[in-house]
């Protein structure tokens, strides 16, 4: 038995491998056998079980038994689990706690918190030979167990330097609280004032703890203690603990902000406040119940618009929902006040008679300043909910859709005949209001398809549409005031089905022992969203390997001759692409066409590796992808979407496995404040800084939101004080504090991240020449391009972070000083063979290098001429020390082929050029094809890339 025991520990979890999967064609041959032998092939793991229970009972074996039990439960699934509780555990663990054996608590603890995970197990600790009264629950010597190890774990001083102690003192205090949660579940509905007054006090401590893991499970204990248990009567205690809930929203941990918004919940009541006579009083207060949970929306409202995680919006919704239904006639006025406001917008001439009829409501109702300040509450409520309603994640839009339609409902039922024979004039009034809920909850994509389609009116707001629902404030007052019995004992019968959602626990606490068993280091409450930014700070150990790789990467192959080059094949796809992006340090090329999907090709074969699907809206699609963190072993793309969202995924190298992760609604695309083509700026255009882990967005809106991406939130909103677009957007790549946005009216803006102020410190025209250069302004105004002034790209060179480089869409190139950028250092402008060109289509710039990649837009003479073959100039620029050189030009044509695909449109095929961000080479394409071109171009020979003879010209 010791030999069994010591290979178990010795082998660790490897012994206990995951169910042999029997593939189809072995399927027939394991027909013949028993099903005994089918249950033992699919679980390996518990062929030792019964060993390990027996020497647990023998006291010289027993801590090595208990340390390969522990080992055995972790790595089963609730499957496993349940055949283990029929092989024994179960009953062992049972035994070993009425022990009492102090030298295998540890183990104990991680065994009953694996074992829970079953939910019949707990019945093994709350159940004695005489039933559980209600003041005995503490006294139960199985759960007593669990309290006093949680204390003594809570209370335990360790020192900095025993790491190992305190990491174990960490995941039993997380399992304990695990055990626990899920004891207060079982035991839902009984009276246990001791059992619940001690572990919220010691909730209370968890949540005061520099260990973000310990704070989640103290609010999910909080949770779940209060949604099963009645609430204790010391009332101090409880505005302890939602202080500190509330405190938790604004933590950097994706996790800890779930947790907090979850066990929140809990302050909401699951059922609307009784109306009683005395509270349909004109002048009486706002019930208590209501009041602390308008004041505890209020704080959650102020992080709703700056949250990025999907886990956590779903956690807000639930709550949101739930506050709605409380409010009960108080949320139908807010609604009818609201959609009256969104009207009005559109028709002003009725701005005043609105205003009356809100106003002679009021004076109806009595509303005095608490109330009107909880209906302006309501109204932002109403107004999040919307914004849900429409968001990347589909389970959010499940969560809020539903309750939005029943709200909508109820204040449009009193206007619809509710008689069987349906008049034409009732139908004309159902569609009316089917008109006011798609204008009052249009969803961005319908938005669109307003917008795009030609054949169908637009929906807009009319004086007959407000006619209706000003109509409907009788039925408003009257959810104030009263409502008819049988309403009411058909509202509270169904209150009483009502729960609160479990999801969260359910899944974290499944999750745990895996975290846990992972050897994932549990971090003490991370620091500023954003990273010191001054000369002082260190970068983390992943950034910094990164900038060594880069460095040593163009060192080796700009100083030694690599043949690549001459390998390096042209890409010809069958899918037309409208851009494209390189991975640093893999062969993985990414490119995308106004669709749903991402194709991945291999720039080393020329061929495609697979592609990946994002579920979006019909009216949205990808404009452009990059990758980020390519150091990890797992590819992360960051997606960009036409409706502002922003989808992340992640996975191996293989397509296949590359699965969303999460996703947000980074920038409001759909402001009225913006001029321009919104079929072409109507996008988003991003800027990302690894070393803290930022990422700017900009793009058709006069914001720009600064998303820490390891945090999940927005951390700051720059103003562009400007009606124009962003069309291009970089981070200085040396510091990171500060964004430099072009504007598509040319103008350059200069953001500082280290001060407060949301507005840009210096504006200057990138559009325009330097004074004395020699480019005729008069002949590039007489040009065909006189009118385009989009900012296409900004550039800064590593090495020589005070020069800053631009392109405009007219032609003309710029490089600056930062210590001066009013104007340029020097300008040229973007010719093709000697003539004024036709303005730049789309340029690109690598920070390693200072080269700047330009080509232009098609030929006007081939247009005119239906001439398939179009031509392009291509031109690569050299910026050193504010000095512009030109490298090479060429003249590259593209057969103008039609999309085949009648999804793609055709408007959005440009040429495009992008560099690769470490190797000296770039791409130009145009729909189908792709060229790959040495940034060495005619200054190499056969035996060499060209590169170290195109640095060496450059001496």
């Amino acid at each position: 038995m010791q030999d069994q025991l010591e290979s178990i520990n010795t082998l660790g979890q490897s012994l206990f491998i995951p169910p042999i999967s029997i593939s189809p064609s072995s399927q027939k041959n394991t027909s013949r056998q028993s099903k005994n032998e089918i249950k033992n092939n699919m679980t390996p793991g518990l062929a030792r079980l019964p060993i390990i229970c027996a020497a647990s009972m023998i006291k010289e074996f027993r801590i090595e038994a208990c340390k390969a039990l522990d080992s055995c439960l972790k790595v089963l699934d609730i499957k496993g689990i349940q055949i283990a509780v029929k092989g024994g555990a179960l009953d062992v663990a049972v035994e070993l706690i009425e022990l009492g054996d102090k030298d295998i608590e540890i183990e104990l603890i991680s065994i009953w918190s694996s074992l829970v995970r079953y939910d019949i197990t707990v019945l093994a600790l709350t159940k004695e030979e005489e039933e559980v009264n209600s003041e005995s629950l503490t006294e139960i010597n199985n759960i007593k167990f669990f309290l006093n190890s949680l204390e003594e774990n809570l209370i335990q001083d360790i020192e900095e330097d025993y790491t190992i102690k305190e990491d174990e003192r960490i995941h039993l205090i997380v399992q304990n609280a695990a055990i626990l949660s899920t004891i207060s579940n079982f035991v839902k509905g009984r009276k246990s004032p001791r059992f619940v007054l001690k572990t919220l006090s010691m909730s209370g401590i968890m949540l005061r703890s520099n260990n973000e893991l310990i704070k989640q499970w103290g609010a999910l204990l909080i949770a779940e203690v209060l949604g099963s248990l009645d609430q204790p009567e010391d009332k101090s205690l409880l505005e302890g603990l939602k202080g500190n809930l509330v405190f938790m929203i604004k933590s950097n941990s994706v996790e800890t902000r779930a947790t907090a918004v979850y066990a929140l919940q809990r302050w909401i009541p699951i059922r609307a406040l009784p109306k009683t006579e005395e509270s349909t009083n004109q002048q009486e207060n706002i019930p208590e119940e209501l009041r602390s949970t308008i004041e505890l929306v209020r704080h959650l409202l102020e992080c709703t618009e700056s949250e990025g995680s999907p886990l956590v919006r779903k956690e807000v919704a639930r709550m949101f929902i739930r506050v709605l239904k409380v409010a009960n006639g108080y949320t139908s006025l807010a609604l009818w006040i609201w959609i009256l406001q969104q009207g009005v917008q559109t028709v002003p001439n009725m701005r005043l008679r609105v205003q009356e009829a809100i106003t002679n409501v009021g004076r109806t109702l009595g509303i005095k300043q608490e109330r009107l300040d909880m209906l302006k509450t309501l109204q932002k409520l109403i107004q999040a909910v919307k914004i849900f309603n429409d968001d990347p994640d589909d389970m959010v839009c499940r969560i809020v859709s539903k309750r939005i339609n029943k709200m909508f409902r109820s204040l449009a039922i009193s206007t619809l005949q509710a008689d069987t024979a349906v008049s034409k004039e009732a139908r004309d009034t159902e569609d009316q209001w089917n008109t006011v809920f798609k204008l009052s909850f249009q969803r961005r994509s319908d938005a669109d398809k307003f917008d795009t389609e030609g054949e169908v009116a637009k929906i807009v707001w009319t004086e007959r549409l407000l006619n209706l629902v000003l109509n409907a404030k009788n039925d408003v007052i009257q959810l104030i005031i009263g409502q008819k019995l049988k309403d009411k004992a058909h509202k509270a019968e169904q209150s009483k089905s009502e729960k609160f959602s479990k999801e969260l626990f359910e899944r974290t606490r499944l999750v745990l022992q895996s975290y846990l068993t992972a050897g994932r280091r549990t971090e003490t409450a991370p620091q500023e969203a954003m990273t010191p930014r001054n000369g002082d700070s260190r970068e983390r150990t992943w950034n910094l390997r990164h900038r060594v790789l880069e460095d040593s990467l163009v060192v080796a192959e700009q100083q030694v001759g690599l043949p690549w080059k001459w390998l390096m094949k042209d890409i010809i796809s069958p899918d037309p692409w409208t851009t494209m992006t390189f991975h640093s340090f893999h062969s993985t090329v990414m490119s995308c066409n106004r669709t749903h999907d991402l194709l991945l090709w291999d720039w080393s074969t020329s061929r495609k590796t697979g592609h990946v699907h994002l579920d979006l809206p019909q009216n949205s699609a990808i404009t452009s992808a990059r990758f980020v963190n390519e150091l990890h072993e797992q590819i992360v793309i960051v997606a960009e979407i036409t409706n502002g969202d922003i989808h992340i995924l992640a996975g191996p190298q293989d397509s296949a496995k590359i699965k969303p992760i999460s996703n947000f609604r980074a920038l409001d695309l759909t402001s009225t404040k913006i001029d321009g083509d919104a079929e072409h700026h109507r996008k988003l255009v991003t800027s990302w800084y690894r070393s803290s882990g930022l990422l700017c967005v900009g793009g058709y809106s006069d914001e720009i939101k600064i998303w820490d991406c390891p945090a999940e939130k927005c951390v700051q909103v720059l103003e562009t004080e400007s009606n124009s677009p962003i069309t291009t957007l970089i981070t200085e790549p040396v510091s990171g504090n500060l964004i430099f946005s072009g504007l598509s009216n040319g103008k350059i803006k200069l953001f500082d991240l280290r001060q407060s102020n949301k507005k840009s410190i210096l504006s200057w025209k990138g559009n325009l020449p330097l004074n004395d250069s020699e480019i005729n302004i008069n002949e590039l105004n007489l040009n065909e391009i006189k009118n385009q002034k989009d900012i296409i790209k900004i550039g800064v060179v590593l090495s020589e972070i005070n020069n800053l480089s631009s392109a405009c869409s007219n032609g003309i190139i710029n490089t600056y000083d930062l210590r001066n950028l009013k104007n340029p250092i020097n300008s040229k402008l973007s010719k093709n063979s000697n003539r004024i060109g036709n303005g730049i289509s789309s340029a690109s710039f690598q920070s390693h290098s200072g080269l700047l990649s330009i080509i232009s837009n098609f030929s006007s003479s081939n247009s005119k001429n239906n001439n398939n073959n179009n031509e392009i100039n291509f031109s690569l620029y050299r910026t050193s020390l504010g000095s512009i050189n030109l490298i090479n030009s060429e003249i590259i044509q593209f057969e103008n082929k039609k999309n085949k695909n009648p999804i793609l449109n055709n408007k959005y095929f440009k040429p495009y050029t992008v560099f690769h961000p470490l190797r000296p080479f770039l791409s130009i394409g145009f729909k189908d094809k792709c060229n790959l071109i040495g940034s060495g171009i005619g200054k190499g020979d056969d035996t060499d890339s060209g590169s170290y003879t195109f640095l060496k010209s450059q001496n």
